[in-house]
């Protein structure tokens, strides 16, 4: 909880009283952070990254790109991009460098949502997946995937 509680006013200074949807998902894995089950341990441990470090860089994820890519900070934003994509290996969801489709629809299909919003989710994801697909980095193309999908 204390992760969370750590980047709660960093969104509040950044949206007046509303969260975008990209970082109510950035907060999603600040609270995956705090679960400390088996998958979060396997996934700081891959990537080499502490809540703490992904509490100092996750601001910066929201904003575009091409942005990410030429910021100074350029290895630590890689490092919160491949947390964010850990999560979604381990579901299944991106393999071998590419977004599983078939995958991301099951979990949309999963959610509580209606036959409408299932459908435009399910459109989304493929748009997304071919705006991401000129991204080599894996773990930068996992999150502009995530970002795209809730934009």
């Amino acid at each position: 909880m204390k992760h969370l509680l750590l980047i709660l006013p960093v969104f509040v200074a950044l949206a007046s009283a509303q969260l975008t949807n990209v970082q109510l998902a950035i907060v999603n894995v600040a609270a995956h952070l705090d679960n400390n089950d088996e998958t979060t341990k396997m996934c700081l441990r891959d990537t080499n990254m502490t809540s703490d470090a992904f509490s100092n860089v996750v601001a910066m994820l929201d904003r575009p790109y091409s942005t990410l890519i030429n910021n100074k900070d350029v290895d630590k934003i890689r490092g919160a991009a491949c947390l964010f994509t850990c999560f979604e290996k381990k579901e299944g969801r991106v393999s071998n460098s590419k977004i599983q489709l078939d995958k991301v629809e099951d979990w949309i299909e999963r959610a509580s949502m209606s036959l409408e919003m299932e459908t435009y989710y399910k459109e989304m994801a493929r748009e997304c997946i071919i705006r991401v697909k000129g991204i080599t980095d894996e773990c930068f193309m996992g999150l502009e995937f995530y970002k795209c999908l809730l934009a």
